[in-house]
């Protein structure tokens, strides 16, 4: 599944499913699967639209030592982010596993931020 729908050139990456679809916001630089995190974005065909960030295990460990020595969120005394999802590697593949799981044990409206103007 990673190089299907990966061009390190594309600024997001596109997964359809029959009921919805998962854009992975990867930006202009290509995705680093160990540390890293994105923004992703679930439309399913409703229109409805909800959104989480997705962080690696190392991407978190990274962001503490970067914020120790930036003085950001005290000094590395805490981390935060809405609707945050860690997964151990960053790959297509387990974003759109982790959107299954979610959505199958019902716990993706809670954890996904709805962008639906209701």
């Amino acid at each position: 599944m990673e190089n299907e729908f990966y061009n390190e050139n594309d600024a997001y990456i596109i997964v359809p499913s029959d009921e919805y679809d998962v854009a992975i916001l990867v930006g202009t630089n290509p995705l680093n699967f160990d540390d890293d995190n994105v923004d992703v974005e679930i439309r399913f065909k409703n229109g409805s639209l909800y959104t989480a960030t997705f962080f690696t295990t190392q991407n978190i460990e990274s962001i503490f030592r970067k914020n120790r020595e930036t003085g950001e969120c005290q000094s590395g005394l805490y981390f935060y982010c809405k609707d945050m999802i860690i997964v151990e590697k960053l790959t297509i593949e387990n974003i759109v596993s982790t959107v299954k799981s979610l959505l199958k044990e019902d716990l993706f409206y809670s954890i996904f931020d709805s962008q639906n103007l209701d």
